[in-house]
C-alpha cells in the first residue's frame, strides 16, 4: 500500500474512533432525552387521567344518588305490599274509582297550584276494578309521591319517578304530568298507556329479563313524555317471592353532560358510553343536544372494545383511555390530543437538548485539536518510514517544530540502506525480464523440488497462476499420474549419486494441465549450483500445436486422396448409369408395350415382373446418381414414402445378407414434404445403415421397422430395431460430430452428426429413445407441406392422348431406344418421324412442322445440346417444345441449365414409362401449340 494510502487509512481509523466515541456520547443522551421525553408525556397523560377521574366523581354522585333513591322507593313500596293494611282515607284532592266508559282516570288530578308537589296516579278503571290489591298499590303510590318529592327537590337532575303496576292497570308518576297532553297526538290515550309498559324501562326489570331481581341502568332513549333523551334507574318490586311492578328514576343526558364540563384543560375530552354503545354525557355535550342518540363512535377515535381500560392508547391523533363508572354498566373515555401532549412533552425536554448540541460541539473542538497536534503528526512520521520503507520518494508531509528531528533521523538511515539495495535490483531485474518475455515456459525449484519461480508462458501454459504454483512440488502439479512414480525416483536417484539421464538433454514427454488434461511438452532439466535456493531450471514448449498441424496436414492429404476418389468415382457412376440407363429403358418401355398389348395373360404376368425388376434396377441407379450429384441443395414438394422406398431398394441386398428383415408401414394419405430429396435419401440410408450395424455380431431375430406417419403439423420418419439399444449414458452425445460407440474400423462418428444437421436445415427435428420392447428408435420429425400427395392426374394424361395423331420427332443414336419411345408415343396418338443422328434431325425439322422433339442428351456430334442450339436458331418456337431424354441424372441437368438460355428445360429420365411420357407430352400442350 503506498505511504498516501497507508496515511489516509490511519487518518480515517483516527476519524472513524472519534466519530464513533462522539456518536455514543450523543446517542446516550438521545436516549436519555427520549426516556425524559416519554416520562413527560406519561405525565401529561396521567394528569389528564386525574382531572377526568375528578369529573366522573360528579357522574358517580349523581349515580349514588339515583341509585339510593331507587332503592329507597323500592324498600317503601315492598313495605307497604307486604304489610296488609286497610285501605287509608283518600289522599287530598283524590277522587273516587269510576266505572263509567271513560278509558283511563286520573286520579288526584292538581290544581295548577299544586302541581310541583303532587304526581300522576293514572288508573285503568276497567283493569283496576275488582282488582284485589289495587287499593293498597294506590295507597303505596301516594306515599311514592311525598318521597319522591322530598328527593327530587335538592336533586334537580332527577327527571321522573314512577311506579307501574305489574297488572298493567296503574302508573303512578312523580312529578305530575298530563298523560293524554304529553303523548302523541291521534293516538288513544289507552294506547299511550299500554306502550309504558313496552318501553326497555319496564322489560328490562321483568322476571323474563331479570332472574336476579337487581335494579338496573337502561340504555339511553326518548322520554315518553317529551322530556329528551335520558337514562334510567329502575328495580322490580318483588312482594313474597312475586313480581308487583316496577320503581325508577329518569336522569337527563343534558344534567350529566353538565357536569363534565370543567375549567381547566379545555383540551381534555370525556365521553362515557352505555351498555349498548350509545354516548350518555360528553365535555362537548354533543349527545345532550342532539335529536338522536348518539352512537359511540361518532365520537371516539377507535371501536370501543379497542381502548384498553386503565392506560393511554394512541389511535391516529388522538391518546384514549376507559374507565368504568361506578355503580353503572357505562365506560368513560379520556381522549387527549396528541399534538398537546407531544408539545407540551417536546416543551419539556427542550432544554436537554440544547444541553446536547453544547455538549457535541465541545467534543468536536476537542478532538480536532488532538488530531492537529498528535494524530496527524504521528501519522505523517508513520506515512514517511512506510514510503522509504518501500523506496518511493515521496514528499515529507509538513509537521509540527517538534516534531522535524525524529523525520530527519527516518530519512538518513533509509537513504543509506537505499543505495545497497538499488545495485542489487538492477541485477535481478535484468534476468527477470528476460524469463518473464520468453516464449518457453521456464520453472525454477529448490532441491526438494518445490517451485521457487513460474514465468508467465508456465502460467499460461499450465493453466495454473504463479501465487498457486510458488512453493508447491513440481511433479504434483505438472507430472501426469501415470509418471510421478518415475519423476519422484529419478529425484531421488540424482540427490544421492548427482547422476541422471535427463539433465541437459532434450526430451518428449507428457505434461499435465490444471484442467486434468494431457498433453506433449519438449523439456530440458539443468542443474544450477550457487544461485541460492534454486537448484534446477526446466524450460518447457507446448508441442500440442505442432502435433496437430502435423495431424491436420496428413488428415488433409488423406482427405485430398479420398475426394479424388470420389470424383472419379462420380464420374465413372455418371457414365455407368447412362450405359445401364439406355438398355434399361429398352426393357422397361418393351415389357410395358407387351403387358398392354399381350393377350396371353401368362405372357402379360411375366411381363409385369420383368418390367417391375427393370423399374428397380432403374431406381437403384437414379438413387446413385442422386447421391453422386454435385449440386447445393433444391427443394420442392416430395413423397416421403418414395424416398424411402429408394433408400430401402438401395440397401436391400446387404440387409438381406446380413439376415436382416425390414417391416414398412408407408400409408398413402401423407401430406407433402418441402425437402431436398437427395439429402433427406442420405438421411434415411444413414439411418437404416446404423440400425443394421447396431446388431454386430448378435444372434437371433434382426429386425428393423421403417414407418412414416402424419403428426401435428408434421410428417413422422421412425426408425426401429430390436438390437442392443442406447445406453442412457451416452444418448445425450450420439448427435456430437466424431462421437462414436462402434469398433475401430466400423464407423466415423459423423453420420448422425450429419442426419441432425440436414433435418434441423429442413425445419425439423430428430429424436433417438429406447424401443418398448427392446432396442434403438429414431424419430425424424419434419413440417408438412400443404396439401396431401394425391396420384397422378390420369385423366390430364389420357386427354393429352387423346389430342389427334400430333406430330413428334424423336433423336436418338440408340435405335433401341428411339423404336421403345416412338411405340410408347403412337399408342399414344402420335405420328412419330424417327432419326439417330444430329444430321438426320435437322433434315427432319426442314422438311416438316412437329409440335413435340424428343431428343438424347449424349450422342455424337455435340449431343442433344448442339442440337437445341441449332433447331433454336432456325425454328425458335419448336426449341421452346423440346424434351431432353437422358439416363445421367448427375451431369445432365446441369449442362442443361447452362445451356438453356432462359428456355424451359424439360428432361425425361431414363428408363422411361409411359405415364412420365403422357405427362410431359400434356406439359408441352399447356404451353401452347405451334402457330
Amino acid at each position: 500500500m503506498a505511504p498516501e494510502a497507508e496515511a489516509g487509512r490511519l487518518s480515517s481509523r483516527y476519524r472513524r474512533l472519534v466519530t464513533l466515541v462522539g456518536a455514543t456520547v450523543v446517542v446516550i443522551l438521545a436516549l436519555l432525552i427520549a426516556r425524559e421525553f416519554e416520562n413527560q408525556v406519561a405525565r401529561d397523560l396521567e394528569l389528564s387521567a386525574t382531572i377526568a377521574r375528578e369529573r366522573l366523581s360528579a357522574i358517580e354522585t349523581v349515580v349514588r344518588i339515583a341509585d339510593a333513591h331507587v332503592d329507597g322507593l323500592r324498600a317503601a313500596m315492598e313495605r307497604s305490599l307486604g304489610a296488609g293494611a286497610p285501605p287509608r282515607d283518600p289522599r287530598p284532592g283524590a277522587v273516587a274509582l269510576r266505572t263509567e266508559a271513560a278509558p283511563v282516570d286520573l286520579l288526584g288530578a292538581p290544581k295548577a297550584a299544586d302541581a310541583h308537589r303532587l304526581g300522576t296516579l293514572t288508573v285503568v278503571p276497567s283493569r283496576a276494578h275488582g282488582r284485589a290489591g289495587f287499593a293498597a298499590e294506590a295507597d303505596a303510590a301516594f306515599d311514592l309521591f311525598v318521597a319522591s318529592g322530598a328527593v327530587h327537590g335538592g336533586n334537580a337532575f332527577l327527571k321522573w319517578s314512577y311506579f307501574f303496576s305489574e297488572a298493567r292497570d296503574m302508573v303512578a308518576i312523580y312529578p305530575w304530568m298530563d298523560i293524554a297532553a304529553n303523548g302523541p297526538r291521534d293516538v288513544p290515550i289507552i294506547d299511550v298507556f299500554d306502550g309504558y309498559f313496552g318501553y326497555d324501562v319496564y322489560r328490562m326489570v321483568t322476571p323474563a329479563e331479570n332472574r336476579a331481581s337487581a335494579a338496573v341502568w337502561v340504555p339511553v332513549y326518548f322520554d315518553a313524555g317529551n322530556a329528551g333523551l335520558m337514562v334510567s334507574h329502575n328495580a322490580p318490586v318483588v312482594v313474597g317471592g312475586a313480581f308487583r311492578g316496577m320503581v325508577g328514576t329518569d336522569v337527563l343526558l343534558s344534567a350529566l353532560s353538565d357536569r363534565l364540563l370543567a375549567p381547566s384543560m379545555p383540551d381534555l375530552g370525556i365521553v362515557v358510553v352505555d351498555q349498548s354503545g350509545s354516548v350518555v354525557a360528553d365535555t362537548d355535550r354533543v349527545a345532550a343536544t342532539a335529536d338522536r342518540i348518539t352512537p359511540a363512535a361518532d365520537l371516539l377515535p377507535a371501536a370501543l372494545d379497542a381502548i384498553p381500560l386503565g392506560r393511554f392508547v394512541r389511535h391516529g391523533d388522538t391518546y384514549a383511555s376507559a374507565v368504568k363508572v361506578a355503580g353503572t354498566p357505562w365506560t368513560a373515555v379520556t381522549l387527549v390530543p396528541a399534538g398537546v401532549v407531544l408539545g407540551d412533552a417536546a416543551f419539556g425536554v427542550l432544554p436537554y437538548c440544547l444541553y446536547l448540541v453544547l455538549l457535541a460541539a465541545t467534543l468536536g473542538l476537542a478532538f480536532a485539536a488532538i488530531g492537529r497536534r498528535f494524530v496527524a503528526p504521528a501519522i505523517g512520521l508513520v506515512a514517511t518510514i512506510e514510503s522509504q520503507a518501500r523506496g518511493e520518494r515521496a514528499e515529507v508531509a509538513a509537521v509540527p517544530p517538534a516534531w522535524k528531528p525524529w523525520i530527519d533521523r527516518v530519512l538518513a538511515l533509509f537513504a543509506e540502506q537505499r543505495a545497497t539495495l538499488d545495485s542489487l535490483h538492477r541485477a535481478e531485474s535484468k534476468s527477470a525480464a528476460v524469463i518473464d518475455v520468453a516464449l518457453d515456459a521456464v520453472v525454477t525449484t529448490d532441491a526438494a523440488g518445490r517451485v521457487v519461480d513460474f514465468n508467465p508462458a508456465a502460467e499460461a501454459m499450465f493453466g495454473i497462476p504463479r501465487a498457486d504454483a510458488v512453493g508447491k512440488p513440481i511433479g504434483g502439479l505438472i507430472v501426469p499420474h501415470a509418471l510421478r512414480e518415475a519423476h519422484e525416483a529419478g529425484m531421488a536417484r540424482f540427490g544421492r549419486t548427482r547422476q541422471s539421464h535427463v539433465l541437459g538433454r532434450r526430451v518428449e514427454l507428457q505434461a499435465l494441465h490444471a484442467s486434468g488434461r494431457i498433453f506433449p511438452v519438449e523439456l530440458q532439466i539443468h542443474a544450477l549450483a550457487g544461485a541460492g535456493d534454486v537448484a534446477y531450471a526446466a524450460y518447457v514448449r507446448d508441442l500440442t500445436e505442432q502435433r496437430a498441424v502435423a495431424a491436420a496436414l496428413a488428415d488433409q492429404r488423406e482427405k485430398l486422396h479420398q475426394a479424388e476418389k470420389l470424383t472419379a468415382m462420380g464420374s465413372l457412376l455418371a457414365g455407368l448409369a447412362h450405359e445401364l440407363n439406355n438398355p434399361l429403358a429398352i426393357v422397361t418401355a418393351q415389357t410395358s408395350l407387351l403387358e398392354e398389348l399381350a393377350s396371353d395373360p401368362p405372357i402379360r404376368a411375366r411381363a409385369t415382373k420383368i418390367r417391375a425388376a427393370a423399374d428397380r434396377c432403374g431406381r437403384i441407379v437414379r438413387t446413385f446418381l442422386a447421391m453422386a450429384r454435385k449440386q447445393a441443395p433444391q427443394r420442392s414438394s416430395v413423397d416421403v414414402r418414395a424416398i424411402v422406398t429408394a433408400a430401402l431398394d438401395i440397401l436391400a441386398y446387404g440387409l438381406r445378407s446380413n439376415g436382416v428383415t425390414v417391416e414398412t408401414r408407408l400409408p398413402a394419405d401423407l401430406p407433402a414434404v418441402e425437402a431436398d430429396s437427395d439429402q433427406l435419401g442420405q438421411v434415411v440410408i444413414n439411418m437404416v445403415v446404423n440400425a443394421q450395424q447396431a446388431f454386430g455380431d448378435r444372434t437371433g431375430e434382426r429386425r428393423i421397422w421403417v414407418s412414416v406417419g402424419r403428426g401435428d403439423g408434421t410428417v413422422e420418419i421412425e426408425i426401429a430395431d430390436n438390437g442392443p439399444g442406447i445406453p442412457e449414458a451416452v444418448r445425450g452425445r450420439i448427435f456430437e460430430a466424431f462421437f462414436t460407440t462402434k469398433p475401430v474400423g466400423v464407423g466415423t462418428g459423423i453420420g448422425l452428426a450429419v442426419c441432425r444437421s440436414i433435418v434441423e436445415a429442413h425445419g425439423g427435428r430428430i429424436e433417438a429413445g429406447e424401443r418398448p420392447g427392446g432396442g434403438a428408435r429414431f424419430r425424424i420429425l419434419l413440417p408438412a407441406a400443404t396439401g396431401t400427395l394425391a396420384a397422378p392426374d390420369a385423366a390430364a394424361a389420357t386427354a393429352a392422348a387423346s389430342d389427334g395423331r400430333r406430330p413428334v420427332l424423336v433423336v436418338d443414336d440408340e435405335h433401341e431406344v428411339a423404336e421403345s419411345l416412338a411405340d410408347f408415343l403412337e399408342l399414344d396418338g402420335c405420328a412419330v418421324t424417327m432419326a439417330h443422328s444430329i444430321a438426320d434431325g435437322l433434315a427432319a425439322i426442314a422438311g416438316r412442322r412437329f409440335e413435340v422433339v424428343f431428343c438424347d442428351l449424349r450422342m455424337p456430334g455435340g449431343g442433344g445440346t448442339a442440337f437445341w442450339t441449332e433447331v433454336a436458331r432456325r425454328d425458335p418456337a419448336l426449341a421452346e417444345r423440346f424434351v431432353f431424354v437422358t439416363g445421367d441424372m448427375v451431369a445432365g441437368p446441369e449442362t442443361l441449365r447452362g445451356a438453356a438460355a432462359g428456355r424451359p428445360v424439360r428432361i425425361l429420365e431414363k428408363p422411361f414409362d409411359r405415364p412420365a411420357i403422357r405427362a410431359l407430352l400434356a406439359e408441352v400442350a399447356d404451353a401452347g401449340a405451334p402457330s
